[in-house]
């Protein structure tokens, strides 16, 4: 009796301690884009500033807020993730990349980013949910905006992996080098949550969430480290009107 009352007791306390932090994972998220408009909010009041400089630190607040709502959307979303809930249609890929590269380019325009699309010769047909496919790219592309710098140019890829019989998408950044104990927790799916309270400037919970939107789909999240960045993608099931073609 008393070894399963500690059991019990222990399961409860494991179970506490991975939801506080959680919970102190998406306060820092959170906590971050709060603080900038804040700041940039302090900044409005200065008379000096010109009419212009007010234009632009009005449109740094909107994007920002734009990126926290999203955050808080896919955090609603995998909260209740359900197969069924989302099913699996036909997406053209390079149509779906054109949409979220219209959707962000205001953001990396605010920030004075560049953002380029290199598609496949290959047909762009793979099997998928629109909508969370579009979340997760927008994640990609959310987290590669605070590893570039002006000088460089995040690209938007598609690719086609004959041998595994697979679609890739992906975003490819260019920035400093990510050290290897980092690196080496990012390939283990289940610690992109743990990396990202010490090491990471953005988004590993956006990372975390695309893992379980992938899921949802059987797909798969993977990343690439390169000399000058890395690369995060996600490998979809081809269409089967692509297979019969």
């Amino acid at each position: 009796m008393v070894a399963r009352g500690n059991s019990t007791t222990n399961r409860g306390a494991l179970q506490h301690s991975v939801d506080v932090s959680q919970i102190g994972i998406v306060a820092h998220e959170l906590k971050s884009p709060l603080a900038t408009i804040r700041q940039l909010s302090l900044e409005m009041q200065d008379d000096s500033l010109s009419a212009a400089e007010r234009r632009l630190i009005a449109e740094q607040i909107e994007h920002i807020s734009e990126r926290a709502l999203r955050l808080s959307s896919d955090l609603a979303a995998s909260s209740k993730l359900e197969s069924r809930q989302f099913p699996t249609t036909v997406i053209d890929a390079g149509s779906l990349c054109n949409r979220v590269l219209t959707d962000i380019r205001p953001i990396f325009r605010a920030n004075n980013r560049k953002i380029g699309l290199k598609t496949s010769t290959h047909k762009h047909l793979i099997s998928g949910n629109y909508n969370l496919l579009h979340r997760i790219l927008i994640n990609f592309t959310d987290n590669a905006l605070h590893y570039t710098d002006e000088a460089s140019v995040i690209t938007l890829y598609t690719e086609l992996r004959k041998k595994d019989s697979v679609y890739r998408v992906g975003v490819r950044d260019c920035g400093n080098r990510l050290p290897d104990n980092i690196w080496q927790s990012m390939k283990k799916r289940h610690q992109v949550d743990r990396i990202t309270q010490v090491n990471l400037q953005s988004s590993g919970l956006g990372l975390s969430i695309a893992h379980r939107f992938a899921d949802v789909m059987g797909g798969r999240i993977g990343a690439i480290r390169h000399r000058d960045g890395a690369s995060f993608y996600i490998d979809m099931p081809l269409s089967e009107q692509v297979s019969l073609l």
